[in-house]
């Protein structure tokens, strides 16, 4: 019974293989029979079809409002460091003045600093995590606003060398062989920088 199991089986498998090719030979047999013009027509539209990249680690690293709101971030990221160290202070100088005053303290007392210390707790574990999160809006806000502007100069940089697509590569991405002739990194972090320092200047003259 076995036997006759694995008979079948392999007779099943075999019919599908050549459904499999039968139905895909007549597509292929049809895509064939197509007229010249459908099939030239068709691969010159792919034709048209240009395609550029820039390389996205050379943005991060030259593109001078990218570098300038990475500068904003960190030194904001400071600002909230520091204003969390204080907050971490002012419960640990009540935990020790609570510790100081131990001995001495009546039992009232003594609950009485156990609540103040769990109230200013919470209320800067509260401010701490509205820090956070006002630092992690702001970032997000930022970089958007860079992402922006390189995606505003792409549209009109396309739409003058009729380009249909331009890629954004990093190190990490899935593109295993890029023509470097396709590579407009220069092109676009000069005319970036140059619009960004003509409205720094702009801004400057107000």
């Amino acid at each position: 019974m076995k036997k006759f199991f694995i008979v079948s089986n392999i007779v099943l498998i075999v019919a599908v293989i050549i459904l499999f090719f039968l139905h895909f030979g007549k597509k292929s047999k049809a895509a064939g029979d197509r007229p010249a013009s459908h099939r030239d027509s068709a691969r010159g539209a792919q034709q048209a079809q240009r395609i550029a990249y820039f390389e996205m680690d050379s943005i991060d690293d030259s593109y001078k409002y990218m570098k300038d709101a990475k500068e904003a971030l960190i030194k904001k990221n400071k600002q909230v460091e520091d204003q969390i160290n204080d907050l971490q202070k002012e419960v640990n100088a009540k935990i020790q003045e609570a510790n100081q005053k131990g001995p001495s303290m009546s039992q009232a007392e003594q609950i009485s600093y156990s609540k103040e210390i769990d109230e200013l707790s919470r209320k800067n574990r509260d401010k701490i995590q509205r820090l956070g999160q006002s630092l992690s809006m702001e970032r997000d806000v930022q970089l958007q606003k860079v992402r922006n502007k390189i995606q505003q100069y792409l549209k009109q940089f396309a739409q003058e060398k009729g380009y249909s697509y331009i890629v954004g590569t990093n190190e990490n991405d899935n593109f295993y062989y890029k023509d470097s002739t396709l590579d407009i990194t220069g092109e676009l972090l000069s005319a970036l920088n140059t619009e960004y320092d003509k409205e720094n200047s702009d801004e400057k003259g107000k």
